[in-house]
């Protein structure tokens, strides 16, 4: 491809980004961008790193063939002649993307991908819209009274699906690409991470020393607590490889209606009181829907390079460090509940219908 200059640049090195002979020390072998070849420890997002100075990227987008999606649905439905109407159906599928399209800008679309292997290296994986399993159920009753001029409705919906896929990245630029989108290597064992110690200040101000050995204690304790992690340790995490809990919701609906007859028209006047989120009336913990910002958690910190000199006589290695502080937790957990929807809300409508 020839841009600008004249010069051409092969289609795998469109984002200018010179990809570095260098090597992480330890299990993570993933590529890696550099200021020069002799100088590691930097962000990548500066001109010493291009393939050309002279532009800060050169991208060059293009549709792919690749991802596919499928969904297959059953649905049981019955109306009976005495006022009851009952459905339950049952849908499972997957969606599979190389980027799933999320911004309205068609760089950012590109820039801030999940991946390991480079953004020009995207694999297969789940898209952010992957819909999982869901189930809806629908139970209603109608009762007509006083010669059919008055009828009254109550009405059950249940919908159970799966939650939204999420992806486990470092908090920090490994790949020096310029940006925060490095999915994590899910370390098997201590030997797979480099944890250093990190400090923090307690309630009267006391520096506290957190050990490698205190951080992987709590790593490890988290990784074989979650569904996803525990079975894929000693691999890379895949973007959107995870989910949230499965989630639950109720509505109720109750409607009375009147038939007014005004010559040889008849109109009709519904007045609707609306549960929303029923189970939470009952109990907080029910109907909880989950979040996770941008479908991502920080699992892991990345603080840069091991270095074996001083700050001003610096001697980096390969190795690349890390600390675990459970940061990207809320209350242990890589999500959180919606405040709003998460609660039962009611409301009433008035209807007329002419």
């Amino acid at each position: 491809m020839n841009i600008g200059s004249g010069q051409d640049y092969p289609a795998n090195a469109l984002s200018n980004f010179a990809p570095h002979p260098f090597v992480f020390d330890g299990v993570d072998k993933r590529p890696r961008y550099s200021t020069s070849s002799n100088d590691p420890t930097k962000s990548g997002y500066n001109s010493a790193s291009r393939l050309d100075a002279n532009y800060e990227e050169i991208i060059y987008l293009q549709n792919t063939n690749k991802g596919y999606s499928y969904n297959v649905s059953v649905q049981l439905q019955k109306l009976f002649d005495f006022g009851l109407n009952a459905s339950v159906a049952y849908s499972y599928g997957h969606s599979y993307d190389l980027n799933s399209g999320t911004s309205s800008v068609a760089y950012s679309n590109w820039r801030y991908v999940n991946q390991v292997n480079g953004l020009n290296n995207l694999e297969l994986t789940k898209s952010n819209f992957d819909p999982g399993s869901r189930f809806i159920g629908f139970v209603s009753y109608q009762k007509e009274y006083l010669n059919k001029s008055m009828s009254t409705h109550i009405s059950l919906y249940y919908n159970g699906q799966s939650g939204q896929p999420l992806s486990y990245i470092y908090n920090g630029d490994m790949n020096y690409d310029g940006s925060v989108n490095d999915l994590v290597f899910i370390p098997k064992t201590s030997a797979d991470i480099n944890l250093v110690s990190y400090t923090t200040k307690d309630a009267d101000g006391n520096t506290i020393t957190h050990s490698p050995e205190e951080q992987w204690t709590a790593l490890d304790a988290y990784l074989a607590g979650d569904d996803y992690l525990k079975e894929h340790r000693g691999e890379y995490a895949e973007r959107n490889g995870a989910r949230l809990p499965f989630q639950h919701n109720f509505d109720l609906r109750l409607m009375q209606e009147f038939k007014l007859k005004t010559g040889t028209i008849t109109n009709k006047l519904q007045i609707s009181f609306d549960l929303l989120n029923l189970g939470n009336l009952f109990n907080s913990d029910w109907g909880r829907q989950y979040y996770a910002s941008n479908l991502q958690s920080n699992l892991i910190n990345y603080t840069g390079l091991e270095n074996l000199g001083t700050s001003s006589a610096p001697n980096f290695t390969n190795k690349p460090k890390f600390t675990y502080t459970g940061g990207g937790l809320v209350n242990g957990n890589p999500y959180s509940a919606s405040d709003l929807s998460s609660r039962w809300r009611g409301q009433i409508g008035i209807r007329y219908i002419f």
